[in-house]
């Protein structure tokens, strides 16, 4: 019985290991390119359910903003914002659809000129866990409508990510994840 038990967490932290290599795996090369600038980005966001008055029954209906502010030019000066609410519905066994706005105000010297972004944007979500390892995965598709640009651009968007605390209670954690972008459409 004693072997069985041992047995089982070793197939956990297995599966743990293993999801991360075929992470490690799928991650692009990453070209080192010189650079003397350096940049500060700040963001924060919160989820959650919206409040029993607006909600249904089984509280399916979720709320999303997340914000981005970005300095550039050695931190010194403001280079861009992103703005992003969005409504959602738990479809249960860990899966959320989402849909939203975002508004992206970028500045030299992270553009040219100074350009505004909106997107809607659409995405499905997924949390489960493996013991005490959380996985997760988003989709999201982008519609861009660039200030500078006529046409929309479409982008598709893919997040894994692994967590795992370091030790029982604590509030540390390692993280790995990964997040892939491939534009469908540019804009001209």
């Amino acid at each position: 019985m004693a072997h069985e038990g041992l047995l089982f967490r070793c197939g956990r932290v297995l599966r743990s290991i293993a999801c991360l290599c075929v992470l490690l795996a799928l991650a692009d090369r990453v070209d080192a390119q010189q650079s003397e600038d350096f940049g500060i980005w700040l963001g924060g966001s919160a989820n959650g359910r919206l409040p029993p008055s607006l909600n249904n029954d089984q509280g399916s209906w979720r709320l999303w903003i997340d914000a981005q502010v970005r300095f550039g030019d050695d931190a010194s000066r403001f280079s861009q914002g992103v703005l992003r609410p969005g409504i959602g519905y738990a479809l249960g066994h860990g899966w959320t659809a989402w849909g939203g706005y975002a508004y992206i105000r970028t500045e030299p010297p992270y553009s040219t000129s100074t350009t505004t972004e909106q997107r809607i944007w659409e995405q499905a979500s997924w949390g489960g866990a493996i013991g005490a390892t959380a996985l997760s995965s988003r989709t999201r598709m982008e519609q861009r409508f660039v200030s500078i640009r006529s046409e929309t651009g479409w982008r598709l968007r893919q997040l894994i990510k692994v967590t795992r605390p370091v030790a029982s209670r604590t509030i540390w954690s390692a993280v790995v994840s990964d997040e892939y972008f491939l534009n469908l459409k540019s804009a001209d």
